[in-house]
């Protein structure tokens, strides 16, 4: 299950291939978090409303915040005792923190294909229940980025699933981007360009890995717009 292997960064690769990028869809962003009903708490008290906390696979249980485009947010921690329950922990001692970008793609086969072709290194895809991801595996650059595609769609609508949370009082309406602290003359941007991650930022301030440092909401609150938002090491800015 490597979308949960958040203490290993996921690996990416400046590549030497030529080749248009072919876009994929920023999907999802995930928090870690040390409690899941205290973070659902915090981020409820933020603004956001979010689902009822739900086990899933090895011991791991998440929350969503989930936006009316589609997009979401995932808090993921685990049960005491669990095999992720200590990564977790340390990874999130101070608070909820950011892991993970998910990017959605139709065809995962054929953007493995694509992005092989392009130069990058890539772990071989990993066949979940429910979903394929794929992952970057070069050491060149080390980013909490993955891509996937989901196996099975639910019979129900995202829209009729989450219909009870798609309305944030803080007016948070879809997860727009993301900022990547990232160290300097990296060539990061260029890479995350050419393998298509869209809507991301490059912040050359980094040091060591690169890290997920703000996440960009879309907001229907014009007050809202350019404002900033902390809940524990997670900020957000809204657009």
């Amino acid at each position: 299950m490597r979308r949960f292997r958040f203490v290993l960064w996921f690996l990416f690769a400046l590549g030497l291939g030529t080749g248009s990028a072919q876009a994929s869809r920023l999907s999802h962003a995930i928090v870690l978090v040390g409690n899941i009903d205290s973070a659902r708490k915090s981020f409820a008290q933020a603004g956001f409303s979010v689902t009822p906390a739900r086990a899933i696979d090895n011991g791991l249980v998440h929350a969503i915040v989930p936006f009316a485009d589609g997009t979401f947010l995932e808090l993921l921690g685990a049960v005491p005792r669990s095999p992720y329950a200590n990564a977790i922990a340390r990874f999130a001692s101070s608070g909820a923190a950011f892991s993970a970008g998910g990017y959605e793609v139709a065809d995962v086969a054929a953007e493995r294909a694509r992005l092989l072709g392009l130069g990058f290194g890539l772990e071989p895809l990993d066949f979940e229940a429910h979903w394929i991801d794929l992952d970057f595996s070069d050491t060149r650059l080390f980013n909490p980025f993955f891509i996937f595609q989901y196996r099975h769609q639910p019979p129900e609508s995202y829209r009729q699933r989450y219909a009870a949370y798609l309305h944030h009082p803080n007016g948070a309406n879809g997860l727009r981007g993301i900022i990547v602290a990232a160290e300097p003359q990296s060539g990061a941007a260029a890479a995350y360009a050419r393998a298509g991650l869209t809507g991301v930022t490059v912040d050359e301030r980094g040091a060591g890995d690169a890290r997920i440092v703000v996440a960009e909401l879309a907001t229907s609150d014009p007050e809202r717009k350019g404002s900033r938002l902390s809940i524990d090491r997670c900020r957000f800015s809204f657009r």
